[in-house]
């Protein structure tokens, strides 16, 4: 079911996917993906932060018994703030 599916690895160390190990395995799995970006940066920030979202508004109040829930679950998620996207907004902390 989920091999139809592409693997997208987000890395903001631009050193983990030079390790011989990790290059091997990449080349065994055309699916996967690397995109490097900057350390620190902003983007990789905005996308922990949908994650966390994810873990704090969905999966973590639910209770799965199969993946198939899971994944489900995870769609409408994703359904429901596509239909009103927001995006996410820094703010200072004091």
């Amino acid at each position: 079911m989920l091999a139809e599916f592409d693997v997208h690895l987000v890395i903001d160390n631009y050193a983990t996917d030079q390790t011989p190990l990790i290059q091997r395995r990449l080349v065994k799995r055309p699916r996967w993906h690397v995109h490097l970006t900057p350390i620190s940066s902003s983007w990789s920030n905005q996308v922990e932060r949908f994650f966390a979202l994810l873990t704090d508004k969905k999966i973590r109040r639910g209770v799965y018994r199969s993946l198939a829930a899971l994944m489900a679950d995870i769609a409408s998620f994703i359904e429901r703030r596509n239909a009103h996207p927001k995006p996410l907004q820094w703010t200072i902390h004091q």
